[in-house]
């Protein structure tokens, strides 16, 4: 009778230790925790199946275990974890870059500059385009949107891109090679350029351009952005349309990123221009959270009912009811010919707005001191930006265009800045609405690319900055919200513009009766 064998004596069969998705591509498997995805899988997307052959019973086991096939879904990507405002530092060679290259992208020249760079770019530039300081990205921003925008071949390099210019107008960071942006630039331009001459995915080529769009509006330059805009029009029509699109999460991106620049130019829609653009609209939920209330739609409750929630004083809660009350009416206005006594009711209601605001104004123009709490800065921004918003309904103005005495919109500017941008994360809708009001100020023409020196160049990127990180966090939660916050605010500038020339029409009319009757000049 021979001994039974010893644990230690067993010797199990070689086991095949790579998933079936990495041997397919034939990467390097890099298996994590026991009953989870590999490193690899949890980063792909779309999401994919990690499935682990069977494991062979050792030899002489006594009871084989059975043999299972584990398939984990990725539905819920890992992703890397995002730190707090603070800027990373520069990790060893390889770093971050390492698990990008292993990935189906075009792959990044593992050198120390890179490597930085896309540890900034995870670390600080993808989290304040979504969240207002910065801090605590939405867990659909990085379970879907942050894999989403990684995964993409090409897109590696736009996030390089995206970082260095960050670093420039927001840091002050001079790199050594001080054409760096435009090299990146360069680059990325011939990727793409290779990318719609080739067989590769159409579909991964549009989620870059709406990003080369971004990246223009934030940092760059507006023509350039308008011709991305333009050409990622043409793309999605030549692919049959938005709706024809399978991309849920890009259609809803471009949607918002329309409207946004829309409101930021008081300009007609780019990718919906010609079509009623009420139709791509998202379904808005009836009920969703209350902290997302703004003054540019209406809610079931109140500003007045919220006031503890969103720490308002009073008078302040009532000036927001107001102006959403002024706002709703010229929404509706917007979509139908307004007639003469609708207009001047309209025009009557935000005087009265304006005039009680006067009670305050000297003390709202007054510097903000540093004994002022967030919440006495934020009553008085709410109060200058109402005084905009009026003046422009008043006068039927564009907000690009119309002079405000005493510099009023570059003291809200500068006043936004004071509060501490986790006060106004609190309340993202109504900072989404005093960012629109701020963004459209008059502003200087565009000097160029990535020029430095320009102060109204760098307060109107801030603005527009904070205007996507919004939009953007009303969006994670409730894409179709922040579209209709949107869209409402797009209406009133289409009003304005409209009766405004209206205005002018009639008067003119009534210029030209007047010399031509007799009568009348007699």
């Amino acid at each position: 009778m021979q001994p039974a064998a010893s644990p230690s004596s067993v010797r199990p069969s070689r086991a095949q230790k790579s998933c079936a998705e990495c041997r397919r591509r034939k990467q390097k498997c890099i298996p994590s925790a026991p009953g989870t995805p590999c490193n690899n899988c949890v980063k792909r997307w779309p999401p994919v199946p990690c499935i682990f052959p069977p494991q062979p019973a050792p030899k002489g086991a006594q009871h084989p275990s059975q043999r299972r096939v584990h398939v984990f879904s990725a539905k819920a990507p890992k992703v890397p974890v995002l730190p707090s405002q603070a800027v990373p530092t520069p990790k060893s060679i390889g770093g971050v870059l390492s698990s990008i290259n292993c990935l189906q992208t075009t792959r990044i020249e593992a050198t120390s500059r890179n490597n930085e760079l896309m540890d900034f770019f995870i670390g600080y530039v993808s989290p304040n385009l979504v969240s207002i300081d910065g801090r605590d990205p939405p867990v659909v921003f990085r379970t879907l949107m942050l894999p989403w925008m990684l995964q993409s071949p090409l897109f590696p390099k736009i996030a390089l891109l995206m970082a260095s210019l960050a670093q420039i107008r927001e840091m002050r960071h001079r790199p050594r090679n001080s054409t760096e942006p435009l090299l990146l630039k360069s680059k990325v331009l011939k990727m793409m350029n290779e990318a719609v001459a080739g067989t590769h995915d159409r579909s991964d080529i549009w989620r870059c351009v709406i990003h080369l769009v971004v990246v223009e509006w934030f940092w760059g330059d507006d023509g350039s952005m308008w011709a991305h805009l333009r050409g990622l029009r043409d793309l999605v029509a030549s692919r049959g349309g938005l709706w024809a699109l399978n991309d849920p999460l890009f259609q809803s991106v471009l949607i918002l990123a329309d409207y946004a620049i829309a409101c930021c130019f008081e300009r007609d829609l780019c990718v919906l221009e010609g079509k009623k653009s009420g139709a791509f609209l998202l379904p808005v939920p009836a009920e969703y959270s209350a902290y997302l209330a703004s003054p540019v739609r209406a809610h079931t409750k109140t500003f007045t009912d919220l006031e503890e929630l969103l720490v308002l004083p009073p008078d302040t809660a009532k000036l927001l009811d107001d102006i959403r009350a002024l706002t709703v009416a010229i929404a509706e206005a917007a979509a139908q010919p307004t007639t003469t006594a609708s207009r001047a009711q309209i025009q009557s209601t935000a005087a009265f707005i304006r005039e009680r605001l006067k009670a305050t104004e000297e003390k709202d123009l007054e510097e903000l001191s540093s004994e002022l709490s967030d919440d006495d800065r934020i009553a008085r921004i709410i109060r200058l930006a109402a005084v905009i918003h009026t003046e422009a309904v008043i006068k039927l103005q564009p907000l690009t265009t119309i002079k405000m005495n005493r510099n009023v919109d570059v003291k809200l500017d500068r006043a936004i800045k004071v509060v501490a941008s986790a006060r106004w994360k609190r309340m993202p809708g109504v900072f989404l609405w005093i960012m629109l009001v701020a963004v459209a100020q008059p502003t200087s023409e565009t000097i160029g690319d990535f020029d430095l020196g320009n102060e109204e160049d760098g307060r109107r990127r801030w603005l527009r900055r904070k205007l996507g990180a919004a939009a953007q966090a009303v969006g994670q939660e409730e894409f179709g919200l922040s579209i209709a916050y949107l869209r409402a605010f797009w209406l009133v500038h289409r009003w304005i513009d409209r009766e405004g020339k209206q205005e002018d029409e009639e008067g003119e009319e009534g210029e030209h009766s007047e010399r031509g009757n007799p009568e009348r000049q007699e």
